[in-house]
C-alpha cells in the first residue's frame, strides 16, 4: 500500500486541473474528507475513568505523540492540523461506564457531528456515496477505562518491573447481538433447536461468545495506521478478538 500523492489539500479551494485522486492510503482519506467538504480526521475518544486529571492529561499527550510521529516518519506533516483527537468527556454519565454505553453515547456523538460538520468548519456535506458517515471518525471510536488507561501509563513508568502490552479499546458503532426475535434461522443456515445464535463457539469475553465482540484492543502507538487500515479496509479486515492486541505483526507497514 502506497501514499500516491503529495499533494497537500488547501481545504476550501478548488484542487488544481488534472489531479488525479490517490487510490489508497492518508491521501485518499484526505481526499475522502476534502470532497465531503468537511474539516477533520482522527478518533474520539471518550473518557470513563476519573480518578486522577494528571494521568488523563498524559495518556492523552501519549496518543497525540504517537500520532504526530508516525505521520512525520512517513512524510505527512501536512496531515496533521486535520487530525484531532476529540475528548468526550462526562463524569456523570461516562465514569465506569460499559462499552455497550458508549457505543449508544457514540451513536448520539455522530448523529449531532455529522449535523453540524463536528462542530468546526463548513457544515458537513453528504455525497451521494455517503463517504463522510463512512469515515472511521464516525464508525469506530476509542473507550478507555481505568485498565487501559493504566496499561499505557505504566510502560512509561520507569519503576514498573513488569513486562505489559499498552493497548486502547476500539470500538465499532455498529455492532450488536443477534435479534434472536427476529433472527432468520434458515438464511443463516442454522437450526432452532440445535443451535444458538450467541455463541460462535469462542471462548467467552465479557460474557460474549461471538467471533467479532465488537471492539478490539490495539497499540496506542498504531492509533494513524489503525484508522486508516479501518478506513480503507474496514473492520473485519483489521479486526483481532480480545484479549489479543492488534500490532505491528497484523496492521504491518501498511503506510509503505
Amino acid at each position: 500500500m502506497s501514499l500516491v500523492s503529495d499533494y497537500p489539500f488547501d481545504f476550501g479551494n478548488p484542487l488544481p486541473l488534472g489531479y488525479v485522486p490517490p487510490q489508497d492510503g492518508l491521501d485518499l482519506l484526505l481526499y475522502h474528507i476534502y470532497k465531503a467538504g468537511h474539516q477533520k480526521w482522527g478518533f474520539a475518544i471518550f473518557r470513563c475513568t476519573y480518578g486522577d486529571d494528571a494521568a488523563w492529561l498524559s495518556f492523552v499527550q501519549i496518543l497525540k505523540d504517537a500520532a504526530h510521529a508516525s505521520l512525520e516518519f512517513y512524510g505527512r506533516e501536512w496531515i496533521e492540523p486535520h487530525h484531532e483527537l476529540t475528548v468526550i468527556e462526562n463524569r456523570e454519565k461516562l465514569d465506569g461506564a460499559s462499552k455497550d454505553k458508549v457505543r449508544k453515547c457514540f451513536k448520539e456523538w455522530v448523529a449531532e457531528a455529522v449535523k453540524t460538520g463536528d462542530s468546526q468548519g463548513p457544515k458537513a456535506k453528504q455525497g451521494p456515496d455517503g463517504i463522510l458517515p463512512c469515515t472511521a471518525r464516525y464508525q469506530y471510536c476509542i473507550y478507555v477505562d481505568q485498565e487501559s488507561l493504566g496499561s499505557v501509563l505504566r510502560v512509561n513508568d520507569p519503576s514498573n518491573q513488569q513486562p505489559i502490552t499498552p493497548y486502547v479499546v476500539i470500538i465499532r458503532l455498529d455492532w450488536s447481538l443477534p435479534d434472536l426475535e427476529n433472527f432468520d434461522w434458515e438464511d443463516e443456515g442454522l437450526d432452532p433447536e440445535e443451535d444458538d445464535p450467541l455463541d460462535e463457539g469462542c471462548p467467552p469475553v465479557e460474557g460474549c461468545k461471538l467471533k467479532d465482540v465488537g471492539w478490539m484492543k490495539a497499540l496506542p502507538r498504531k492509533i494513524v495506521i489503525l484508522y486508516q487500515s479501518l478506513h480503507d479496509n474496514g473492520w473485519y479486515t483489521s479486526y483481532l478478538r480480545p484479549p489479543g492486541v492488534l500490532g505491528v505483526e497484523q496492521l504491518g507497514s501498511v503506510l509503505e
